[in-house]
């Protein structure tokens, strides 16, 4: 199995008292699936994506990616988060070139593939604005193409769309779905939205409110994506309401 959670527990303290964010956490993923988490505020998910990612440690528990514990950030998995948190000094072309920098590539190069995706979240005009003259929308888009700027193998994305117009969400939701499907990188998705959650993900991962418990999965066939009046995608919708009408 390419990503094991194993047992995962999270414990934060909160005024010298304990709290248990989430427990006892069990999930395989396979390499190249689209893994949607959906649950409500507070649930966990954006805990659990930032522990995967090396960005903290389970208090219990192991996560393993190709059997490796997950204990650090690498290059090889990035994150999309909800903050844009790009370098204001930088226009947009410098932040998505952020971390080519780091691979042995020349100048050229880097411009080339930021150029590239610069234009797949519709963005080619603004390539030399700075942060200050982008709107929030924007400049969430610029974090999204610099993440995938570094072709990682695996792409963690926290509610990347929550700062968008609806119009730019749904073009950034078809990009993101075809170049899944084109390149089978394994990508791991939170939100709260369901429709969203049917329309990008393989399976949906359905969190408790907390403590955050995995209460249950369900697969999404291809046909369900085709809109809200096909049997699939009702079928899926009414399953989700439903399991979620019981954990609460």
């Amino acid at each position: 199995m390419y990503i094991e959670i194993d047992g995962v527990s999270k414990q934060f303290m909160h005024n010298k008292t304990p709290i248990l964010a989430l427990q006892n956490v069990n999930l395989n993923i396979e390499k190249g699936e689209f893994i949607c988490f959906l649950g409500p505020s507070g649930c966990g998910k954006t805990t659990l994506l930032n522990m995967l990612a090396g960005y903290d440690k389970p208090t219990s528990g192991e996560i393993r990616i190709e059997g490796a514990v997950v204990d650090t950030p690498s290059i090889k998995r990035a994150t999309v988060f909800q903050g844009y948190d790009l370098l204001p000094w930088r226009t947009a072309q410098k932040n998505v070139e952020i971390g080519l920098e780091s691979l042995d590539m020349s100048k050229e190069e880097r411009k080339t593939i930021a150029d590239k995706y610069l234009d797949m979240v519709g963005l080619t005009d603004f390539a030399n604005h700075f942060p200050s003259a982008m709107s929030g929308g924007m400049r969430q888009r610029v974090s999204i193409a610099r993440v995938l700027a570094v072709n990682p193998e695996v792409i963690y994305m926290d509610e990347p769309f929550s700062a968008l117009d609806l119009i730019s969400r749904l073009a950034i939701q078809k990009s993101i779905l075809g170049l899944w499907r084109e390149s089978k990188k394994t990508i791991i998705f939170v939100t709260h939205i369901i429709d969203e959650a049917i329309l990008l993900s393989n399976r949906i991962v359905i969190f408790s409110p907390y403590p955050g418990r995995i209460v249950h999965i369900i697969d999404v066939p291809p046909n369900a994506k085709k809109g809200d009046d096909m049997p699939e995608y009702i079928k899926i919708k009414d399953e989700i309401h439903r399991v979620c009408e019981i954990s609460i």
